[in-house]
């Protein structure tokens, strides 16, 4: 799986096909017969941009994705896909009049306890990002097959297979052996299922190229492309199966007290100053769609596996409330159980044509591509003595910018922008 330090929604494989690069070229690979890069379409990809200055390099292309993605999610009020948001820190609601202390439990004016808007909409679910060890896949142990599954002389196809107790499929993710931060996933599988007990997911043998391989440095000969051509060589051997999944049992909520004003700028017995006094607890979602909920004081039961509800260990509200969730939109073919992926083509899309309107640096591909790129790079506010060109309202009103790639992505959302989102799934 072509990577980077910067982790991205839109998977830079996916990236690559949306834009028709060839996966072995994009994951800087030689393939022998198959995949041919010489000539007219030399469309080989590195890691870093110091490895070859002329052209974009994969860390560069997922900076952009990211920056996008976080725009996008900035005009439209969430994010194109699930992600986990940790840590989101809240003023606990007060009283309209600043002098006014509420008691402990005190209630909002319709009598419901109080809620706060998270910073982010479509909440789907409370609490902290988990992963548990399905096992290690292993060409040593079978579990991990290169195969050429069309007969054509590459082994194009990896195959992985692995006993397990797990039913939802989709919560099976595949890392780099020993890690688990996303950056890490090898994505999207091919396939996706489980049976009788076992799981198999099937991958591109390019996805599996060593990470290490990557971080050549460049010599006056140039970069050797990496060969993994059959019999499957400069592949890994070995890969983490884990289970990633919204662990509800963790703490959703954290309040927080400042210090008790009461005891005095001298001081006094038990009176401890820079300070914050802090208590555990939950959230549970009142309003779906502008992921409006109400976070509450609780302990997690062990035995029964519900939270049960305590009281707020000092006599007034907190001052301040730190949430964990998990929230974004989910694609109708995701929701159907049709595919693992879960952003629907259309953010696909646009996050692509916006990353590739601002990447300042050739892409060095077939002439398709560049003239894809050259198109989405033209800013739509400027005339030349070849082009004249009427500035629309939708260029003058473009919070991305005026360059096509960053009208047409404006174009698609602005209508999103006017109304509340749609449900999203709350478990």
């Amino acid at each position: 799986m072509a990577r980077a330090t910067t982790p991205t929604l839109l998977s830079l494989d996916r990236f690559a096909e949306i834009m028709g690069i060839a996966g072995p070229h994009f994951a800087g690979a030689e393939t022998g017969n198959f995949f041919p890069y010489s000539g007219r379409c030399n469309d080989l990809w590195y890691q870093h941009q110091w490895q070859a200055h002329d052209r974009v390099s994969r860390e560069d292309l997922a900076r952009v994705i990211g920056e996008a993605e976080n725009e996008l999610a900035e005009v439209v009020g969430f994010w194109p896909a699930p992600r986990f948001i940790a840590q989101e820190v809240h003023r606990y609601p007060k009283h309209y009049r600043p002098e006014v202390v509420s008691g402990n439990g005190s209630s909002g004016a319709d009598g419901r306890p109080k809620g706060i808007n998270l910073e982010w909409g479509k909440f789907i679910q409370a609490g902290q990002r988990a992963t548990s060890l399905v096992g290690a896949a292993t060409t040593a142990g079978g579990t991990l097959v290169y195969s050429d599954e069309d007969g054509d002389g590459f082994d194009e196809t990896v195959t992985i297979t692995l006993a397990t107790t797990l039913t939802e499929t989709c919560e099976i993710k595949v890392f780099y052996d020993g890690e688990t931060d996303p950056e890490y996933e090898i994505r999207p599988a091919r396939t996706a299922t489980i049976a009788g007990g076992v799981v198999t997911l099937t991958f591109w043998t390019w996805q599996f190229i060593d990470p290490d391989l990557w971080e050549f440095f460049p010599t006056a000969d140039g970069a050797t492309p990496i060969d993994i051509t059959s019999p499957p060589t400069n592949l890994l051997t070995t890969v983490d199966v884990c289970r990633e999944y919204v662990d509800d049992t963790s703490v959703s909520a954290q309040f927080y007290w400042e210090p008790d004003v009461s005891c005095g700028s001298c001081g006094g017995t038990g009176c401890v100053n820079c300070a914050l006094t802090s208590q555990t607890g939950c959230i549970h979602p009142r309003t779906i769609p502008t992921s409006f909920v109400v976070p509450s004081p609780a302990t997690y039961n062990e035995e029964t596996e519900v939270w049960d509800a305590d009281n707020y260990s000092q006599c007034v509200e907190p001052d301040i409330v730190k949430v964990w969730y998990y929230a974004g939109d989910y694609s109708n073919r995701w929701l159907s159980g049709k595919t693992c992926n879960p952003m629907s083509t259309i953010w696909e899309t646009t996050i692509a044509f916006l990353a590739i309107a601002r990447m300042e640096r050739p892409f060095c591909s077939c002439e398709n591509l560049e003239a894809l790129v050259d198109r989405m790079r033209s800013d739509l506010a400027t005339t030349d003595k070849n082009v004249s060109r009427f500035v629309t309202q939708d260029v003058q009103s473009s919070p991305f910018g005026t360059l096509r790639g960053e009208v047409m992505a404006w174009r698609r959302v602005k209508n999103i922008v006017k109304k509340i989102p749609r449900t999203a799934i709350v478990n």
